[in-house]
């Protein structure tokens, strides 16, 4: 049975916000990382930043192993059991563009870390 699309998207939307947050990952990073470069037994994440593509790695804690494997089992009844390649896919199997993880982003950090009282007590100009 294929889950709904919108708990679909709200699991994959998470997983993604997880990584952007703990281990600090970027949008081209998440977009271009593939199942083949995460070791689920062993914590270690692969990845290649800069011009040279130069390869580092990434130890994961057990909570983060965790919901990347519940989110590889999501995504294969999400995609109908399609070969999915990339960590990070539509419910169509194709890979998310990096403008979306950037949306994303944007959004999370505007509707949590938005400060209540952002403005003085007295405006400027203003009589008080």
């Amino acid at each position: 049975m294929q889950p709904n699309r919108r708990y679909f998207k709200k699991m994959r939307n998470l997983v993604i916000l997880m990584l952007i947050c703990d281990p600090g990952l970027k949008a081209p990073e998440l977009t271009e990382l593939k199942w083949q470069d995460l070791d689920l037994s062993s914590g270690k994440l692969r990845l290649r930043r800069g011009k040279n593509k130069q390869e580092y790695t990434i130890t994961l804690d057990e909570d983060t192993l965790q919901i990347l494997n519940d989110w590889r089992e999501l995504q294969a009844k999400g995609t109908y059991y399609r070969a999915c390649e990339h960590v990070f896919t539509t419910d169509e199997a194709r890979p998310l563009s990096t403008g979306y993880v950037k949306y994303l982003a944007a959004l999370f950090i505007l509707n949590t870390f938005l400060p209540v009282n952002i403005l003085p007590i007295t405006l400027p100009g203003s009589r008080s």
